[in-house]
Formats: structure tokens, C-alpha cells, sequence
């Protein structure tokens, strides 16, 4: 069985980006849209992107690897909180530290 799958993933700011590519497969459409919650993303990924991609691996008795996900498997998408800030000013080692 798996027990774990971590994922880390970047988002829009919650509630803040308005109109944005965040907004893409929720159903959220027009220039007053905002990007969904972590929460919903997520879910979004777990749906989308987890039970699919297990539906498609076939293990060597046949069956499909979805059978690996236990009910009580820890699905753990961006555990230390969200992850808003990317690229060069998000990820560059720069932080805290004096220029």
C-alpha cells in the first residue's frame, strides 16, 4: 500500500489574483474572478492529478494501481503552508540576508 504522497505545488494567492490562470478548472470564469483557496486546490490535485495518473499505472497483476491508495493514506500537498512567491525572488536563497 502507499501511505504517503507529498506534493508541492505553487499557488495564487487566495482570494487575491483576480482573473488568473489559478482560476483554470474551477469553473470560475470572467475578469472578477479570484483564484481559489489552497483547499480547493488541492483537491483539485488529488482529483486531477493523483487518481488519474494511479488509474493509469497497471501493476503486474493486473489490477490498477488505485487499489495502492489506502483510505486512511496521508495525502499531504504543500504540508508546510502555501507556497505563493516563486521564481528568482521566491526560491533563490536570498532570504534574510544582508546586500
Amino acid at each position: 500500500k502507499i501511505h504517503i504522497i507529498a506534493i508541492s505545488t505553487r499557488h495564487a494567492k487566495p482570494l487575491k489574483a483576480i482573473g488568473c490562470k489559478a482560476c483554470d478548472g474551477f469553473g470560475y470564469t470572467g475578469p472578477g474572478t479570484t483564484a481559489p483557496l489552497v483547499e480547493d486546490t488541492n483537491k483539485l490535485i488529488e482529483k486531477e492529478e493523483v487518481q488519474k495518473t494511479m488509474a493509469d499505472i497497471t501493476r503486474k497483476n493486473g489490477a490498477s494501481a488505485r487499489t495502492l491508495l489506502g483510505d486512511g493514506m496521508l495525502r499531504n500537498a504543500n504540508s508546510p503552508g502555501m507556497f505563493i512567491d516563486g521564481g528568482s525572488q521566491g526560491d533563490a536563497g536570498l532570504t534574510g540576508r544582508k546586500g
